[in-house]
């Protein structure tokens, strides 16, 4: 079995594993260690000449990336993970500012200018190349959830660091898209654990890959709290046989925490703090919203935490990314990378508040969303929450809320009319939404997040 600590390339594991050992199942379609093994094997004299150069991925599928991860990983000079969903002005720029040189794409309505492979067409020219090895960088996005996206460097190493071989027994689900880096990490847990990883198609609604996961009686799911809330509206759950729980990308609530524990009372439940500058830095497992004050103490593992002057989490770790890709910077400070998230401490506990530059202005006054959400979900009914601002030409500012609430309500205009009036009572002038609207549904990024920048 792979180690973390020991693994030079991706497909190290495969080489080192039980062969009929099943990977991962995507749609009717399974992925044992043998089968791995046999594409790598054919495909290698068809891509040997991308040796030291910058090969970008474009995929659809989760499984397409999967597959070709491990295929390029140590011979790629750099491994270029972008985005589908991102608009074609982005991906070029992106591409532009990453010096790709080749892209594998799934999908027939893409177009290059760059040299570029539909992976669904075969590979007709043979490249028997003498491939040297190599440590590629893996160029990964951020989410773009109050900005444009950048390119964070990162290698094999820095994304493992913290990575823990867990039970081949356990059956992951994935619930994000794998670009990003909370996907990331699932697949590369799983897969250095040698455990199974259950994988949605694209075109697979939560339901549907839910009942996947039941199908599969997976122990293990990671999300970020907008998309367990999402998942725990669903008709049928079940999930019976899930013992991991794990949250991040988001500021983490009590309330959340409290739904989890109350639905899946035999689950540990743990919720991390990881970002695609900072790496995984920590995580936290007494089922309280927030983190322990002792953690900027210096008391976390080999991790360095501190808050800046302007109230923004520091960290410095060996899984930080070694910087942005192009002429961006990682806000670095003394060694420790910037976060953007700030924190407030309360007693011996430290709250996450929302991003530096996350903030709603409103007549003058900084509004964090979170805090807002937070709050009416906290009322009688509502099940999700989302707070964006509307221009005004005198505030600046206003506030919209837009509500998932329980289908039991049959009275919505009595529901709005007695949420403001709580919202009046409890809450500054400022933080009161001047609209609300009631949806069935509120659309998260390919990060599973709320998305803020719209």
């Amino acid at each position: 079995m792979m180690s973390n600590q020991n693994s030079q390339y991706l497909f190290h594991s495969l080489e080192k594993s039980k062969k009929n050992k099943i990977l991962f199942i995507s749609g009717s379609s399974t992925f044992d260690i043998d089968s791995l093994i046999e594409e790598r094997k054919k495909l290698l004299p068809y891509i040997s000449f991308l040796s030291k150069k910058n090969v970008a991925l474009i995929f659809r599928e989760n499984i397409n990336l999967v597959r070709y991860l491990i295929l390029l990983d140590g011979i790629a000079s750099s491994i270029i993970i972008i985005p589908i969903e991102i608009s074609e002005k982005i991906k070029n720029e992106l591409l532009k500012k990453s010096d790709a040189q080749f892209i594998f794409y799934d999908d027939a309505k893409l177009n290059f200018d760059i040299e570029s492979h539909n992976i669904n067409n075969c590979l007709k020219k043979r490249n028997d190349i003498q491939i040297n090895y190599l440590k590629s960088k893996w160029l990964i996005t951020t989410s773009g959830t109050t900005g444009s996206p950048k390119l964070v460097i990162h290698d094999l190493k820095s994304l493992t660091i913290s990575t823990k071989i867990n039970d081949q027994n356990a059956i992951w689900g994935l619930l994000y898209r794998l670009e990003k880096f909370a996907g990331l990490q699932v697949f590369l847990q799983s897969y250095l654990s040698n455990s199974c990883l259950i994988i949605p198609q694209s075109n697979e609604s939560l339901d549907k890959s839910v009942e996947k996961f039941n199908e599969n009686y997976i122990t293990h799911l990671s999300g970020t709290p907008s998309l367990w809330r999402k998942l725990l509206m669903l008709k049928k759950v079940e999930l019976n046989n899930l013992k991991n729980i794990t949250l991040g990308g988001e500021t983490v609530k009590e309330n959340i925490l409290s739904a989890l524990k109350k639905k899946f009372p035999k689950a540990k439940i743990r919720h991390i703090y990881a970002s695609s500058e900072a790496g995984v830095g920590f995580s936290v497992t007494d089922g309280l919203a927030g983190f322990p004050r002792s953690y900027i103490e210096g008391s976390y593992k080999n991790l360095k935490m501190k808050i800046s002057k302007t109230s923004t989490l520091l960290i410095k770790s060996n899984s930080n990314a070694k910087d942005y890709y192009g002429d961006d910077k990682i806000k670095i400070e003394d060694g420790y990378i910037d976060t953007g998230d700030l924190i407030e401490i309360k007693k011996n506990r430290c709250y996450f508040i929302g991003r530096e530059n996350g903030s709603i202005n409103v007549g003058g006054n900084k509004i964090f969303p979170e805090a807002l959400e937070e709050f009416l979900e906290n009322y009688p009914n509502v099940k999700m929450a989302k707070i964006t601002p509307r221009k005004s030409s005198i505030m600046g500012n206003l506030l919209e809320a837009t509500l998932i609430i329980s289908r039991g309500v049959l009275d919505e205009k009595k529901f709005i009319s007695e949420l403001r009036e709580h919202c009046r009572k409890n809450l500054n002038k400022e933080m009161i939404p001047s609209f609300f609207y009631i949806k069935d549904s509120i659309e998260l990024s390919s990060s599973g997040k709320l998305k803020r920048n719209e």
